[in-house]
């Protein structure tokens, strides 16, 4: 829509993404996993979002991207931002006045992850949940936000291998009393494969 239209925290988001918050995150996506995880690699179905904003305060999501598909190929992708977390932004890195609230930088890397991958992997949506937040989470580190998850699964590996098999669903499963299994877990699992390489690498 009309720049105009939208509300003071709305252009001040957009003036966001305009700036650095599209540039900084795809920039930390392409460090992490490769130059072809980018919206400019030959594989890229789609090269570019729309961005919609949305008030729902009984959803517990942030923010999201949602994606149209043909074929198993993504054709359309856009970034739909929960205004009833983010009405009010106070600085740079998106800091919300509701507290508890993750920055909107670090929602914008995992979230952003998951369109690049969208735009570049076919049939991106039928992966395990543990595949696809994980390497959201992965981009932007969740070592502070969900702590008590990380702890509970280092410290008994058979509930990370249990969070992992409830995780190859394409969506979300409640588990073990944890609060989202298949995010931590799959942070855990891809520090791993990342240690590993570092190690085959250096060695």
């Amino acid at each position: 829509g009309d720049f105009q239209s939208l509300n003071p925290t709305q252009q001040q988001i957009v003036r966001g993404l305009k700036s650095w918050w599209v540039a900084e995150p795809l920039k930390l996506i392409a460090e992490s996993y490769g130059d072809n995880y980018t919206f400019k690699s030959p594989t890229a179905t789609v090269r570019e979002l729309d961005v919609e904003f949305l008030s729902r305060p009984n959803n517990s999501n942030l923010a999201l991207i949602k994606s149209s598909s043909l074929g198993g190929r993504t054709v359309k992708l856009t970034l739909q931002i929960n205004m009833a977390y983010y009405d009010q932004i106070f600085d740079a890195d998106g800091r919300s006045a509701r507290k508890g609230t993750s920055l909107l930088d670090r929602v914008l890397a995992h979230e952003f992850t998951h369109a690049v991958m969208a735009a570049n992997i076919d049939h991106f949506g039928d992966l395990p949940a543990y595949i696809k937040e994980g390497t959201a989470e992965l981009t932007h580190g969740i070592d502070d936000e969900r702590q008590l998850d990380l702890v509970k699964m280092v410290e008994q590996p058979t509930v990370l291998r249990q969070a992992l098999s409830a995780a190859t669903s394409t969506t979300e499963v409640s588990f073990s009393g944890l609060n989202a299994p298949s995010y931590a877990a799959g942070y855990i699992f891809f520090r791993y494969l990342a240690k590993q390489a570092s190690t085959f690498i250096g060695s």
